[in-house]
């Protein structure tokens, strides 16, 4: 009986079929992003550009699009009070998933689990 008891309630947690993944396209990543809730106002937005490049006010790096998989590497950051481009070395690689997504709007999962939205910038 309690083989029976555990089998249901794991049933009963664990979806039949595991969730379609987000379809995007590089398309629709490439523009200029803000976490929410930022304005888009006073660089703290990123550029996601149509050639895989990426910069916002203090790193330069590149991105991919595979599936729903956004990887960010940053190869350069902005040092010091004289904001001096200097090479990160190894490269900042970050790869999140993309769990929802609409024109002008995302929503990414980080590989610690938090969940993070973001909006298009004009």
């Amino acid at each position: 009986m309690r083989h029976a008891l555990t089998s249901f309630a794991f049933a009963a947690i664990m979806p039949l079929h595991p969730a379609a993944a987000t379809i995007v396209s590089k398309a629709d990543i490439a523009g200029s992003w803000e976490e929410d809730p930022g304005t888009c106002h006073g660089g703290s937005h990123v550029v996601f550009s149509d050639d895989g490049s990426l910069h916002g006010y203090d790193f330069e790096g590149r991105w991919s699009l595979k599936g729903d998989r956004l990887t960010t590497i940053v190869v350069a950051r902005m040092i010091g009070p004289e904001e001096r481009i200097e090479r990160v070395s190894p490269p900042e690689t970050k790869t999140t998933v993309i769990v929802s997504a609409s024109p002008g709007r995302r929503g990414e999962r980080s590989s610690d689990g938090s969940l993070h939205h973001f909006h298009r910038c004009p």
